[in-house]
């Protein structure tokens, strides 16, 4: 064999590679994207528990009991002064 007919041979199998590899990577994201798509459907509340009311989907617009206020993180401390002293 000549060797253009080697180099040619190379780049054909290559090509063949290629696009077999396209082919499996298309058919391998179809799939990742179904699943995804079957995943975050079963996230999603259907209309139907919308409408009716449902324990898991229902806020509480105020709470039941008021929040205490959170202590800041620094408190300077506290300066005591002497009691003035009475002139005789």
């Amino acid at each position: 064999m000549t060797n253009f007919n080697k180099r040619f041979n190379k780049a054909k199998l290559d090509t063949v590679a290629i696009q077999m590899e396209r082919n499996r990577l298309s058919e391998e994201n179809t799939k990742l994207a179904n699943g995804l798509r079957k995943y975050l459907d079963s996230l999603t509340i259907p209309e139907r528990l919308k409408r009716k009311y449902n324990i898991l989907v229902t806020i509480k617009k105020k709470p039941n009991s008021p929040r205490p206020i959170p202590a800041p993180w620094y408190q300077p401390p506290v300066v005591m002064k002497k009691p003035a002293e009475e002139e005789f």
